[in-house]
């Protein structure tokens, strides 16, 4: 009889200690998930930020996190990484009493696109890692992948026209810097119109005569049919790159633009 009270013992012991993780694990345990930055362009880097609170006295001593994104969004790491349909990761925490802990895991947007972690999945144990116990959490974390920049060489021979000025007939305001002529001073022109290099070599006030200027406008079409069986992606993408360079060499000088696709 002597010989089973150890055994019994610690089969009380694992059972109770099975009961209180099975019941307690989950309270007041919570995770969250968001990107280091709302949007970053194909080839650029940025951060998953993950965390585990464990809000309650029991201890855990290891709490699984599986995370899953979407092909194009790639983690950097390797470890604890499996690639099928999507990109799939695992991370292990080990959570003390009243003890969060925050991890940033590093990715790189390989293909634009909008990509969402909706879920996190966690996976408990008890003391003796005999007894799995699985829980989802519920997260909205969202980055978008914007296409990438073409290259300079590319958009030089597109752009080199549209930024130059346009000059147009007539127009309520003359544009103070460009220059059509000069001519003899008259009652009402303003000082700032003077010429005084060219008043000073003949001898009379002259001032500068201005021409008139449009803002400019550009539309740019973007063709993504294609005819053949075969989808070209490659070149569907590298278009889209070119497309978006160009708007954005446009809008940084002032220029409106619209996209026609």
């Amino acid at each position: 009889m002597t010989f089973f009270l150890p055994v019994i013992a610690a089969f009380a012991v694992y059972v109770i200690q099975v009961l209180i993780f099975k019941r307690f694990w989950r309270r007041s345990l919570s995770a969250r998930a968001v990107f280091s930055v709302p949007k970053l362009r194909e080839g650029d880097t940025a951060d998953l930020i993950v965390s585990v609170e464990n809000a309650k006295w029991l201890s855990l001593a290891t709490v699984k996190m599986n995370l899953a994104l979407d092909r194009g969004l790639d983690f950097i790491s390797d470890a604890n990484l499996a690639v099928s349909d999507r990109n799939y990761r695992s991370e292990i925490f080990g959570l003390r009493g009243y003890e969060r802990v925050t991890r940033r895991l590093p990715l790189a947007g390989d293909h634009r696109g909008l990509y969402s972690l909706s879920v996190i999945d966690l996976v408990g144990s008890d003391l003796f890692y005999t007894r799995r116990f699985w829980a989802p959490y519920p997260v909205d974390a969202r980055i978008t992948v914007l296409p990438g920049r073409a290259e300079p060489l590319k958009l030089n021979a597109a752009t080199r026209r549209l930024m130059e000025e346009t000059v147009v007939p007539r127009s309520d305001i003359a544009d103070p810097f460009t220059l059509r002529g000069i001519r003899p001073y008259r009652s009402g022109d303003t000082v700032r119109d003077i010429n005084w290099k060219a008043s000073a070599r003949t001898g009379e006030l002259r001032v500068n005569i201005h021409d008139y200027t449009a803002d400019k406008e550009a539309v740019i079409l973007l063709d993504l049919q294609y005819d053949r069986l075969l989808r070209p992606d490659a070149l569907l993408e590298e278009s889209i790159r070119i497309a978006s360079s160009l708007a954005g060499e446009l809008m940084a000088r002032g220029t409106a633009v619209s996209l026609v696709t």
